[in-house]
Parts: structure tokens; C-alpha cells; sequence
């Protein structure tokens, strides 16, 4: 479901629409219902899919989210809950206890009854096709830090209560409020860098605001004499939005990395597509594992560019890069193959070409859209390596492919 580990909306009296944040939560719920679903349930779920997946190319985030919720909910083995349809947004999405926020509530598409939402202590009603906007003062609380995931400790969602059932708020708080004043007032110290991106997060917003909630809290773990490197959890290079994942991050220094890996996702999709869905990042969790650092920038023809200028300017001096994408980032990761290019990894790709001199591995759904399979099928003739999953579709072949392709990877790269 729901509410936006979002980019923030511009404020004012107009309605909340569903926008590509608002499907990319939902994406991430229905990751955690595919892993546990029988393959009966998954069969049933696959043509929710795929409808859902044409909205992408038509930008119909509303009608996306819909089927997204139906699928979960098939997934689940449940009925669809009236509170799928929220949209849930805070103002600034990263607040300290007791900070005063605005509060947004919308529909992503049209809901049939009345909403009662709880959430940091307040009660709101929500009536079909309306949008409630009201400013509270959250909570003073104090709770323990935990490592790892610092996820459950930071996020807003243990709270956030819709017609008595409980849902995600897409919001953090910070339990140590003035540690992070501090480091709002430090311009000098080793963590400014986080400190800027935090700052960014709270005012304009990012798209992933636990990322920098989830960076804060490891930082604060650390005395500031120990005097680690920290590495940015987002860089912008020209006018792309990267994501940077490496071991052990924030902590270490990009120029280290031998062997990189950029991600490219599909339409509709963020740099937080890779890393944070697809059996929760699965395939990104298993590059860092191995030592490899991760780029997962928002797509475009000069997200690889811009990528490698980027790497550039950090000083890292790569000997193994791979380019991995999925749908028309599959297609973008097609072109982009290279001489300085070692392996390409794609997923149900949208467009692109064969690449000559390197290895490539293709993963297709047997249930992906028929106007797409017939050609992702003939491309998967020239792969070096070309597999087929039976209960899968244009979404969810990279969680089943993952393994695949990363064991492709390791076996390609060592040549």
C-alpha cells in the first residue's frame, strides 16, 4: 500500500494526485507478499500485473497503484482494505520528535467509504475524492537505537492506523533531536555532507527519506572522534539523481571501488527502484555483499554518463563495470554496452540492441505482455545467457531472475 516514501508535493489547496512514489511504496509491499505467496496465489496475481504495468507507460499512476493494491491483496489471500487507496504524505517527511508538520490525505484513486486515520496521536476523517490538510505537533518520545535495520526505529509507520488496521506512513523521525541540531549548525565537520543531504530532505524533499533517516542514525552511533569517512547517500551529476550503494555505507570512501555495478530502472520508476524493491533490493544487496559499489541513477539517455563523469570526479579508477536494467532501462543498459563495459545484465528489456563483444544475460517472464515477449524472445536468441521464468511477468522477473543474473555476473566478471 500506500502513503509516499515520496517526494514531496508542492504545498497548497489543490488535491493529492497518486504520482510515481505513491506506486513505488506499493511496489515495495507487494515484494514482501510475492516472497511469501503459493504459486497458485502468484498465477492469480500475474494478470493484475500486467495491467498494472501498461498504466506505467501511460504515466496513470492512479490506475497503477490500483491494480498494484489488487495484486498484494490477491497475494495475501485477502479482500482489498478501504484504507489501500490513501495517500499519505508529512511535510517535512524526516521531523524530530515534537516538531510541528503538516499532514496531507488523498486518495490514489477513487474510494467507496469514509477513512477514520490515526496517526502521532491525531485522529482525521477522510470522505471520498477529498483531500484533508492539517499542521500537528508530533509526539515527544524517546526509544532505543537499533542496528541493523535502523528502519524500525526511525519510521513514523508503527502509528499510522487506518480504519483500524496499520499502514505505512512513508515518514521518519529522529530520536535524537539535539544531536541533529548540532549537526544542522556544523558546516565544518566531518559529517556536513550528510548533514546537507538531511537538510534537503527535510525541506525539498527526497524520494527515499529513510535512506537519509537510515545514514543520520548510523552516523549518530559514532563518536565524532573516531573520524570516519562518510561517502553521500545521493549525489547529482548534470541533471541526474543518483542513488549511491556500497558495504558498510555511510561509512567509507567512494575512490576505493574497483568494480561497479549501474542500475537502470523502468518507466515510471526512481533511483530507489533497484535499491529498495524487487525482493527488497535483492539484486543491489547482492553486488554490495561482494564488494561491489552500486549506482542506481534516475534514468535517462545520460544517466550512464553521468554516472561515469561522477565516478570520474570521486577519483575511482574502475577495473569491472556492469550495466544492469530493467524494461526500458533494459534497453537503455542495451545501448550503453560499450567498450569500457565488461557485462550487461537485463530484465524483460524494452528496446536496446544486441551488444557486440560482451556477455550479456537476458530474464523474461513466460507471463510478460505479449506486445513485448515475442521481441524480448528473439534478443534472448543472441544472449549468452537466456532464461525464462514460469511465474513471472514484467515486474516480478527480477526477483525471480536475481540470483540467475548475479551468479552470471561473477562468473563473466572473474573472465
Amino acid at each position: 500500500m500506500l502513503a509516499s516514501v515520496a517526494a514531496l508535493i508542492a504545498l497548497g489547496n489543490s488535491d493529492l494526485v497518486a504520482e510515481r512514489v505513491d506506486w513505488a511504496m506499493r511496489l515495495r509491499r507487494l515484494d514482501a507478499a510475492w516472497v511469501k505467496a503459493s504459486d497458485d496465489q502468484k498465477a492469480k496475481a500475474i494478470p493484475l500485473f500486467n495491467s498494472s504495468a501498461m498504466g506505467y507507460y501511460a504515466l496513470d499512476f492512479g490506475g497503477v497503484c490500483k491494480g498494484l493494491d489488487l495484486a498484494t491483496a490477491t497475494l495475501e489471500g485477502r479482500k482489498p482494505q478501504p484504507g489501500d487507496a490513501l495517500i499519505f504524505r508529512v511535510n517535512p517527511q524526516i521531523y524530530e520528535p515534537g516538531e510541528e508538520v503538516e499532514v496531507r490525505l488523498g486518495w490514489a484513486y477513487p474510494g467507496s467509504e469514509q477513512l477514520k486515520v490515526k496517526w502521532e496521536g491525531q485522529e482525521f476523517t477522510l470522505k471520498p475524492g477529498e483531500t484533508v490538510v492539517k499542521k500537528i505537533k508530533t509526539q515527544m518520545r524517546m526509544m532505543p537505537m537499533i542496528y541493523p535495520p535502523f528502519h524500525d526505529s526511525v519510521r513514523g509507520s508503527e502509528n499510522l492506523v487506518v480504519n483500524g488496521v496499520k499502514f505505512d506512513s512513508g515518514s521518519a523521525w529522529l530520536v535524537n533531536a539535539r544531536r541533529f541540531e548540532t549537526m544542522r549548525l556544523s558546516k565544518e565537520s566531518i559529517w556536513a555532507g550528510l548533514s546537507e543531504q538531511t537538510g534537503q530532505a527535510r525541506s525539498t524533499g527526497v524520494e527515499s527519506p529513510l535512506v537519509v533517516a537510515d545514514g543520520v542514525a548510523r552516523m549518530d552511533s559514532v563518536a565524532a572522534e573516531k573520524n570516519e569517512d562518510l561517502m553521500p547517500l545521493y549525489a547529482t551529476e548534470g541533471e541526474t539523481v543518483i542513488r549511491i550503494c556500497a558495504p558498510g555505507a555511510p561509512f567509507g570512501r567512494i575512490k576505493d571501488f574497483k568494480k561497479v555495478m549501474i542500475v537502470l530502472h523502468g518507466a515510471g520508476g526512481s533511483e530507489n527502484t533497484f535499491p529498495d524493491s524487487f525482493t527488497a533490493g535483492k539484486f543491489v544487496k547482492q553486488a554490495t555483499d561482494d564488494g561491489w559499489l552500486v549506482l542506481s541513477p534516475r534514468a535517462t539517455f545520460s544517466a550512464v554518463a553521468d554516472c561515469k563523469a561522477w565516478l570520474k570526479w570521486q577519483g575511482v579508477a574502475m577495473e569491472k563495470l556492469v550495466i544492469a536494467g530493467h524494461s526500458t532501462g533494459g534497453g537503455l543498459a542495451l545501448l550503453e554496452a560499450g567498450d569500457d563495459v565488461d557485462v550487461v545484465v537485463v530484465f524483460a528489456p524494452v528496446g536496446g540492441k544486441v551488444p557486440e563483444g560482451v556477455p550479456f544475460f537476458v530474464g523474461v517472464g513466460e507471463s510478460d505482455l505479449p506486445m513485448l515477449k515475442t521481441t524480448i524472445d528473439e534478443l534472448g536468441g543472441f544472449a549468452t545467457e537466456f532464461k525464462k521464468y514460469k511465474l513471472a511477468e514484467h515486474l516480478m522477473v527480477v526477483n525471480e531472475a536475481a540470483a540467475d543474473a548475479w551468479a552470471f555476473v561473477k562468473r563473466e566478471a572473474a573472465n
